[in-house]
């Protein structure tokens, strides 16, 4: 059973957020939900290592791109610099 953590999702000028899951299915938004109030422009991410292709979901109102870390890196540094 793997342990109970808390979600933290920070600012960066992008308004991107990352979260990482092990089964993104199991993604819940609400952590996502209050990010998005404060910082409502910027892409979705929930990583996962055993994500064979990118794709997306939607949860409740946001469209999110599950995706390996290596994805995620490249998105991340065109959108950092």
């Amino acid at each position: 059973r793997t342990p109970r953590t808390t979600t933290v999702l920070w600012p960066h000028r992008s308004g991107t957020s990352v979260e990482c899951k092990i089964a993104p299915d199991e993604f819940r938004p609400r952590a996502l939900d209050a990010f998005r109030e404060r910082y409502p422009e910027g892409e979705n991410f929930v990583v996962s290592p055993f994500v064979p292709e990118p794709w997306r979901m939607r949860r409740g109102r946001h469209r999110i791109t599950v995706c390996t870390p290596r994805f995620v890196e490249g998105r991340a540094a065109v959108a950092w610099n």
